[in-house]
């Protein structure tokens, strides 16, 4: 669904859905789309966000991995943004962070709407988990996320606004702890792309 946002209007409080996941990619030949084998042996669909992703995924290798989540056909895929060698207390494994507009809580699933800055549309997201029964359509979240299996099982999430754009007032002076967590994933690659040392690197930068 294609939507009409002025995204300097949402630059203050940016919807997102992103994590980090452990494992080996297997991708079927001339295509980007295959499977990662994780760590604790689940297979999950997987697809290439650019062509270029796939000059830093190295093939049969344990990597660590930024993905977008992707629920669009009921079921998990990830799609691949960067790949690194390293491990790095900021690359919390199997976790993951959305934050959109709440379109469906019902039989313990919540469904958000995730409008994608780069690509100007909106992607539904599908976890695990329940919120408060005064929750409405519309408002939007954010939640912590836990992968278990192939699925995504929400394991903390706070109401950043009744509205999305929300009102200025609303954002507040202070930045918001979402952001924190965007610097601190800004400087992890910052240093991996200075590192001479050892052979990674980060692919351009898409927001999803």
């Amino acid at each position: 669904m294609n939507q009409e946002i002025d995204i300097d209007a949402i630059k203050d409080c940016p919807p997102r859905a992103f994590g980090w996941v452990a494992g080996v990619v297997h991708m079927e030949p001339d295509s980007k789309n295959g499977k990662i084998v994780l760590d604790d042996g689940t297979e999950i669909p997987c697809v290439y966000v650019s062509w270029r992703v796939s000059k830093f995924v190295k093939a049969g290798e344990r990597q660590i991995l930024k993905v977008f989540p992707d629920t669009q056909k009921k079921y998990l895929i990830l799609k691949i943004a960067a790949a690194f060698t390293k491990e790095h207390r900021l690359r919390r494994l199997d976790q993951f962070n959305v934050r959109g507009t709440i379109d469906k809580v019902k039989n313990g699933r919540i469904r958000l709407n995730v409008f994608s800055t780069f690509k100007k549309r909106t992607f539904k997201i599908e976890v695990a988990g329940f919120l408060p029964s005064e929750c409405q359509s519309g408002q939007f979240w954010e939640l912590d996320c836990e992968r278990e299996g192939k699925d995504l099982v929400m394991v903390d999430g706070k109401k950043i606004s009744d509205t999305w754009p929300p009102p200025p007032a609303e954002v507040g002076k202070k930045p918001p702890a979402h952001f924190v967590s965007m610097i601190e994933t800004a400087l992890v690659e910052l240093e991996d792309t200075f590192d001479k040392t050892r052979e990674e690197a980060v692919c351009p930068s898409v927001r999803e």
